[in-house]
């Protein structure tokens, strides 16, 4: 079978795709009061795209419940995944903020015959995350309140033992 699409390291096959997929766009607007008159509003920016993914598991295309393990996985991953469609479109990158897990049959064992998950998805802007605390130099500048590691120097509160270099630099 023939891949659907992609999303980071997951590939959903033909039989496999989505049963169901929504998109949400947003734009943000601030509202300004106006004395005696109607508020004014102005356009700030676009909000993230939200997607909505419903696929099914089922046993008969493989284990649903390493699956649903693969995809709890990425929940707790906590990073942003590539999502490209089987012709090559890059719909953008995307961090899993919701899974929902709907067991809908088993056999007379209890093993999982066909699982159903609804993912929703975050559209991720930026760069890869960074260590916690780490500041982020954008455009090449570094960001108010951050040392310059190229700039910065190491100071003693130890008197120079030689103080002729300092005696000369002060002249």
């Amino acid at each position: 079978m023939g891949i659907y699409a992609s999303l980071g390291d997951i590939s959903f096959e033909v039989v496999s795709g989505w049963t169901d997929f929504s998109a949400t766009r947003s734009a943000h607007f601030a509202e300004h009061v106006v004395i005696e008159g109607k508020p004014k509003v102005q356009w700030v920016g676009d909000g993230l795209e939200l997607l909505d993914l419903s696929i099914r598991l089922h046993a008969a295309l493989g284990d649903p419940d390493y699956g649903m393990r693969q995809l709890r996985w990425r929940l707790t991953w906590h990073k942003a995944m590539a999502l490209v469609l089987a012709n090559g479109f890059y719909r953008g990158r995307f961090v899993m903020t919701e899974l929902v897990e709907t067991l809908r049959h088993t056999d007379p064992w209890g093993n999982t015959v066909l699982l159903e998950a609804r993912m929703a998805l975050k559209e991720w802007v930026g760069q890869e995350a960074q260590t916690p605390g780490e500041a982020v130099a954008t455009n090449g500048q570094v960001p108010a309140g951050t040392v310059n590691q190229s700039s910065a120097t190491a100071t003693t509160l130890e008197p120079a033992a030689d103080t002729t270099a300092i005696e000369e630099a002060m002249a």
